[in-house]
């Protein structure tokens, strides 16, 4: 009979529960998730769903973990999406881990999370999911519902619960519950904690929208303007508290909230200066093929932020709902820019072909549709998958895509970590094109500095094609008869069936010279000697004309150095980009024949070629055929980035502001630092006599220089040639 002491006996099971403990809360957890990911790893995702599915019903402590990891975690909201694709901009969100259920699917788990899980950082983004969802749907009653649960789970003092107040207020101003929204702002006033100083700020912006709903302007700018008076007065002192005596350091202290205010307060104070009404954008995404997208973000960015990544800060986002619809009521006018959130399984294997200057002018009390349509990606044929090409000729080919008329293919590399883009030939009617190496030889394919200076050129990056040891990539984009882009070879491939060939290769149909091998190892100097060296002794070496003159035209002071290089290979090629080197060089010394003669040769030539005939035209006084030009460029280019020139030409010829008022709201300029040309065309026309106006602009098109002291009296005329001169 064995005997066994009580402390043993206790020390036994005290082992064996602590094992058990180990297992549940550590072991368990460790093998479920190897179960789950060797099913997904094998393509059966239905088999992992199966398997979380079975685990949160069954494994009532480790539910919540398994919701949060593999539903909550991996679906979007706000700025948690995989892609951000944009007219302006694409970029990659921070969802982590392959999507394994539908937002429909995870609904009933989301519940039991709502309800069961820890006040923290996933009970939050838990609610965001559901609120976008049945905001999606119009249902108001049940995410007011998610909001009362979590409120009621988390300290009025937190961050968190201040959050969720303003959440719950921007919902009912979008969906357009004005009285409660009016309630909830009233309740929270009163429990603001003045810790959270950028929280006055998001409320003041939330009162300023029910203001301007209901066409109250002033109240709203002043409700603004009282907070961000007050949220800098706290700014300064914390500044002071801290010590912080330059602008460097008092940007620490800003809020992306502050920015939004003021931006806001602008936006109201344009809308005081028109009729006050607001407009509303409506819109759906769809595949080519018909099918909608649900559950994809929208954000309607206002003009000023279009080049920024997409942020949780947007004023206007939503997701589509199951008709894949979307809309934005109550939006100020003014120009926006759509941008869209993607997940990894919705836009695999497809593109969204979107220009870069696609804009929507939302105007006061009229709706503007705006539709979304997915479509599949180009397939490229060759060269791929790393090719080496030994040829002089290199045959660039696809797959037709339905409804092309034309097709522009472009060509990329990447540089220590960088990459560049350059389009290398437009308007090809067939899905394939060959092009001699020369030709490629001869692409100014993105210049790369390390430095300011010019001799801090990065050497693979002024070589282009001609490196031997470079990757280059390319890609096509369709056009439809009416000039339209409707498709494209670059997006996200993801999965076996959607990745296809790589359009990849190398380009080794020459041999490096002695000089650029030594120009490769950084020697810039010596290796422009050498260039020079080579020219000398064989005038008809392409290679080392073209680089001297490429090397000589880096510094800015001493381009017109480079004339006799590019004419020897203009004189020497066929290439049409030394021709309209060659235009832009006698543009700049203003030798007009010779401008003439070497634009005519180029051919045809982009948008931004053809301005600088324009402009050609403009100083010798040729205004008739400038303003001809300029309204060509103006149709094609729709960046309008030289509209400013059209106008003043306008006002010129017309001597009256009509026609120039009229161009300017058409053709607004479209660059990140775009101007207002038509307000300030309003103050000319308010401030400054018209025979004042013609006179000055008569100097400025044939160059003569203004001094500052004559237009002291008119200093919005001053003002208008300044930005004249700016104009690119």
């Amino acid at each position: 009979m064995i005997k066994m002491k009580m402390k043993h006996l206790i020390a036994g099971v005290l082992v064996l529960l602590s094992f058990s403990i180990v297992f549940v809360f550590v072991l368990q957890p460790i093998l479920q998730g190897r179960v789950i990911s060797h099913e997904v790893s094998r393509g059966n995702v239905d088999g992992a769903k199966q398997q979380i599915i079975k685990q949160i019903e069954k494994d009532r402590i480790n539910s919540l973990k398994l919701i949060k990891d593999y539903m909550i975690e991996r679906h979007p909201t706000g700025n948690r999406y995989d892609v951000y694709i944009g007219p302006s901009m694409s970029s990659w969100g921070s969802v982590t881990g392959d999507r394994i259920f539908t937002l429909e699917e995870s609904l009933p788990y989301l519940q039991i999370y709502l309800d069961e899980a820890p006040a923290d950082g996933y009970l939050r983004r838990t609610v965001e999911i559901l609120v976008s969802y049945y905001e999606s749907l119009g249902d108001f009653e049940h995410a007011l519902s998610v909001f009362e649960k979590a409120l009621q789970r988390f300290s009025t003092s937190s961050f968190v619960y201040h959050e969720l107040e303003l959440k719950r207020i921007e919902l009912a101003i979008n969906l357009n519950h004005i009285a409660d929204a009016e309630l909830f702002i009233e309740a929270f006033e009163g429990t603001v904690n003045e810790v959270f100083t950028d929280i006055p700020l998001q409320l003041a912006r939330l009162k300023a929208e029910l203001f301007v709903q209901k066409g109250k302007l002033a109240e709203a700018v002043a409700i603004l303007s009282v907070a961000i008076d007050d949220y800098e007065e706290w700014n300064e002192s914390f500044k002071k508290e801290l010590k912080m005596e330059n602008d460097l350091q008092s940007e620490t202290s800003w809020y992306p909230s502050y920015e939004t205010a003021i931006m806001y307060r602008e936006q109201v104070e344009r809308l005081m200066n028109d009729n006050g009404q607001l407009g509303t954008v409506v819109g759906k995404v769809i595949r080519s093929d018909g099918e909608p997208l649900s559950n994809v973000g929208i954000f309607l960015r206002e003009e000023h932020v279009t080049n920024q990544s997409v942020s949780e800060y947007e004023r206007y986002q939503t997701v589509t709902k199951p008709d894949g619809s979307f809309s934005f009521t109550g939006v100020i006018p003014g120009s926006y820019q759509i941008h869209v959130g993607f997940m990894f399984d919705q836009i695999d294997g497809w593109s969204w072909p979107v220009e870069m200057d696609d804009w929507l002018d939302v105007k006061a009390t009229e709706t503007f549709e705006y539709e979304i349509e997915i479509t599949p990606l180009i397939s490229v044929i060759e060269p791929t998958n790393y090719q080496i090409i030994r040829n002089q000729e290199i045959t660039f080919a696809w797959e037709p895509f339905p409804g092309a008329t034309s097709y522009t293919l472009h060509g990329g590399f990447e540089l220590d970590g960088s990459s560049t883009g350059f389009q290398v030939i437009s308007g090809i009617k067939d899905s394939e094109v060959t092009i001699s190496v020369e030709e490629l030889y001869s692409l100014t394919t993105g210049i790369m500095f390390s430095g300011d200076n010019w001799t801090s050129v990065k050497p693979e990056s002024l070589l282009g094609f001609a490196n031997i040891d470079g990757l280059f990539s390319w890609s096509v984009k369709a056009f439809n008869e009416r000039g339209q882009l409707i498709g494209q070879s670059n997006g996200y491939r993801l999965r076996e069936e959607t990745m296809g060939p790589l359009p990849f290769y190398h380009l080794k149909a020459r041999e490096l010279t002695d000089a650029d091998q030594v120009f490769l190892t950084g020697k810039i100097e010596e290796a422009l000697e050498m260039y020079k060296e080579n020219v000398e002794i064989n005038p008809h070496d392409i290679h080392s004309l073209r680089m001297v003159a490429r090397m000589i035209g880096l510094d800015r002071k001493n381009e017109q150095q480079a004339l006799p290089y590019w004419l020897a290979l203009a004189e020497q090629s066929q290439s049409s980009e030394y021709a309209i080197t060659l235009a832009q060089l006698y543009f700049d010394q203003e030798n007009w024949s010779e401008f003439e003669k070497w634009y005519q040769l180029a051919g045809d030539v982009s948008s931004y070629a053809k301005s600088i005939y324009a402009r050609a035209l403009m100083k010798q006084g040729k205004l008739e055929e400038s303003r001809e030009s300029f309204h060509e460029i103006m149709e094609e280019d729709r960046s309008n980035r030289f509209v400013g020139l059209l106008l003043a030409i306008e006002i010129y010829l017309e001597k009256d502001y009509n026609t120039a008022q009229y161009l300017a709201e058409k053709y607004k300029e479209r660059s990140y630092e775009a101007k207002d040309w038509l307000a300030e065309i309003r103050k000319l026309e308010k401030e400054v006599p018209i025979e004042i106006v013609t006179e000055e602009l008569g100097k400025f098109f044939i160059g003569e220089k203004v001094e500052a002291n004559d237009l002291a009296k008119y200093p919005e005329l001053a003002q208008f040639l300044r930005m004249l001169e700016r104009v690119n």
